[in-house]
């Protein structure tokens, strides 16, 4: 299932982004990068390759863009693909360690923080 709305429509409000969507801050930041990937990525959901996610956060670390910029010297901001999956929120598009992209409870629990006018 693809969502009625677009990455760009989901709105970072809290610090760490996406609080209590995913029930666990690793998932909802990993969740959050996966978000600015597709946003950066013509603002489409896709799946996902690492590497595009690691550029991604190299783009935001450089532009000191916030949040990102003072949570990467968070000591407990650990974002974590590997209990996103567990929670059922996303998956491995084809094996592990692959394309990665969001479930439709994955994308349901974004709706939290999309715009109110979509």
């Amino acid at each position: 299932m693809t969502p009625d709305f677009k990455p760009s429509d989901v709105m970072f409000t809290t610090i760490p982004p996406l609080m209590d969507t995913m029930k666990n801050v690793e998932s909802e930041g990993f969740a959050a990068l996966m978000v600015e990937t597709c946003k950066e990525m013509g603002d489409k959901w896709k799946s996902l390759e690492p590497r595009d996610i690691g550029t991604t956060i190299r783009k935001l670390l450089d532009a000191k863009q916030e949040p990102w910029h003072s949570l990467n010297t968070n000591p407990f901001f650990r974002p974590d693909i590997h209990r996103m999956i567990k929670g059922g929120f996303a998956e491995w598009a084809a094996e592990e360690g692959g394309p990665v992209q969001f479930t439709n409870k994955g994308y349901e629990a974004l709706r939290k923080y999309v715009r109110k006018d979509k």
